[in-house]
């Protein structure tokens, strides 16, 4: 298997957006009162990855195989309030290999390249969000040694007529 990680340049932005309304048709077809999409959000996500490529708050890698961005994930430093001891912590926000490359190793070799950029910048706290119902997520997570500490839940709507 041929393939490099870089951080992710505008160039990056469409093959990254095709990856994640992949990844959003998923989480959509999962929890659809969650995870449903309106039209514009595309359009808002490729927004703000063209923002954040050059922050230096965040770390946008990209997997490329055979030519092919086929993988890519978004990370950011970010702060607890200030009553936590704990801060800075590292987020990962997306991460996320096309349907078609997944269970070849590309997701972990993209995670362990977060992992190092969250090191360098002295980040040991490392978190992220897994959808509930996404046991293919929960399953790389687990294995990757993230445990559990939170559970977010939510009263759905229910409306009075």
């Amino acid at each position: 298997m041929d393939l490099t990680v870089k951080k992710a340049v505008q160039s990056d932005v469409p093959g990254i957006l095709k990856i994640w309304k992949e990844l959003m048709v998923h989480h959509e077809n999962l929890d659809p009162d969650s995870f449903g999409m309106c039209d514009c959000a595309p359009g808002i996500y490729a927004d703000f990855l063209s923002r954040i490529l050059d922050d230096k708050e965040y770390y946008v890698p990209v997997a490329i195989l055979e030519g092919k961005i086929t993988g890519y994930s978004v990370a950011h430093i970010t702060n607890h309030p200030p009553l936590f001891e704990l801060m800075p912590r590292g987020e990962i926000v997306d991460i996320a290999v096309l349907e078609e490359h997944r269970r070849k190793g590309i997701g972990a070799i993209i995670l362990s390249g977060i992992i190092e950029w969250f090191h360098r910048e002295n980040i040991f706290r490392i978190e992220m969000n897994v959808a509930e119902e996404n046991d293919i997520g929960r399953a790389f997570w687990e294995s990757s040694g993230f445990k559990l500490f939170l559970r977010k839940m939510y009263l759905p709507e229910r409306r009075v007529e």
